[in-house]
């Protein structure tokens, strides 16, 4: 994967900032901070492996008990070089599409507080999807054993390098805060057999967020250049674009399937336009709690299908202990097959050729990847950094093939599309 220059450079300066700031003579104020969760998650089946982050790991989570789904730890430093400059240096360690712990870097940036109400940052930021994501991988801060996974596995991307521009501006009691970015995101995700780099190049997006009393009210919209080296899905396009089959020149392959090379081009992951948004509302009033959002993905690629999700939650804190529900549905809006994969030849070279190609876009690429999930759990605050979460998840694939957002492949035939799943956890701050 390329790495880009600019959070490193933010990294470095601010790693050899830090270390003068350990005496008193550098005037600098700098606090480190971590968190954590270690996590076990148990299905109730064999016949599909569930994954509540679809590509960023090799393998889901079957019958008996998996310790490394959502197990994760993350260190943090924030600088205060002047009363305008600060950074922010966040690491995460948690396991990736590559089935290792290698430490990430999610946050690189430097700020500049140009006013009171506005403040520049740039560097490595997080990516501001979803209600949750500044602190999505900070568990404790939330009431479930992990955020909704037919919202929250629709995006890839965790964070993007780039700049942004933060307002903040009191009215009366209440508080409006308006985000504007520009950068790019990249990550590298698991595919049958092999890994690849998927990027959302020429990002450019914002949020506008108004609070007052218990009540906050969210809305985001985000659009870039979508760009993928998947070699399945390159395969598969450049096939239909070309010739799959050596006894098949390209001009006879163009007049038997006159639209398999349209089909090809929608298949590939050459810099095509794709957008997100979202609106998110909660409510806390001290005893219950009340968080929703609703949220829409659309891309130009059939590789990567048109979706829209919600959820909604409720709790109610009886003392130490938040037991919640929650209910979430994913929805596939765009089709969920390829008609113009087809051909009139009865030549049975043509024919064969052409029924893998529409099998492999069909039955997989474009399958109904909808599901939805129903939870119940229960929060219990040890003490004022450590929360026990016990959670219970039915999961129902409800596209034809069963092969929802999470399976990490194709199910078994048997499958009935049900999934249930027990999940403990404990999640930390220090």
């Amino acid at each position: 994967m390329r790495k880009i220059p600019i959070a490193a450079a933010v990294a470095g300066a601010l790693a050899c900032a830090a270390l003068p700031a350990q005496s008193d003579e550098g005037g600098m104020n700098v606090r480190f901070s971590g968190f954590g969760t270690v996590s076990g998650v148990s299905s109730d089946t064999d016949q599909v492996e569930y994954t509540p982050y679809p590509g960023g790991q090799p393998n889901g989570v079957e019958k008996g008990w998996s310790w490394d789904i959502d197990t994760m730890i993350g260190a943090q430093v924030n600088a205060n070089f002047t009363d305008r400059f600060s950074g922010v240096v966040q690491v995460l360690s948690k396991r990736n599409a590559e089935n290792t712990y290698q430490p990430q870097v999610e946050w690189a940036f430097v700020s500049f507080k140009a006013s009171p109400e506005i403040q520049i940052r740039a560097g490595r930021l997080g990516s501001p999807f979803y209600m949750v994501s500044d602190y999505r991988n900070v568990n404790y801060t939330n009431p479930w054993v992990r955020p909704p996974a037919d919202i929250y596995g629709q995006v890839a991307f965790s964070y993007h390098d780039g700049i942004d521009l933060l307002l903040q501006k009191p009215i009366g009691d209440s508080n409006l805060t308006v985000q504007l970015y520009a950068g790019k995101s990249e990550n590298r995700l698991w595919a049958p057999n092999s890994t690849f780099d998927l990027e959302l190049n020429n990002r450019i997006g914002g949020n506008v967020s108004f609070e007052t009393g218990p009540y906050s009210v969210r809305y985001g919209y985000h659009q870039g250049k979508l760009w993928g080296d998947s070699d399945r899905i390159a395969t598969v396009s450049n096939a239909l674009i070309n010739t799959p089959n050596p006894l098949l020149s390209p001009t006879i392959w163009a007049l038997a399937c006159p639209g398999c090379a349209e089909s090809g081009e929608a298949l590939s992951m050459n810099y095509k336009p794709a957008s997100f948004q979202g609106l998110g509302l909660s409510a806390d009033w001290g005893k219950y709690l009340l968080m929703a959002e609703y949220t829409m993905r659309r891309t130009e690629t059939n590789a990567l299908a048109d979706t829209n999700a919600w959820y909604i939650t409720g709790g109610t804190r009886v003392g130490k202990l938040t037991p919640y529900a929650t209910y979430s549905q994913l929805k596939q809006s765009s089709p969920t097959s390829d008609p113009g994969i087809a051909t009139r030849s009865t030549n049975p070279v043509v024919a064969g050729t052409v029924a893998v190609l529409s099998s492999a876009v069909n039955s997989q690429v474009m399958a109904d990847r909808s599901q939805k999930t129903f939870s119940l759990g229960v929060r219990y605050d040890v003490m004022n950094n450590v929360a026990i979460k016990a959670q219970v998840d039915q999961v129902r694939m409800t596209g034809p093939e069963h092969y929802g957002l999470s399976a990490v492949t194709l199910p078994d035939k048997e499958f009935d599309g049900k999934v249930n799943l027990f999940n403990l956890s404990v999640d930390f701050v220090f």
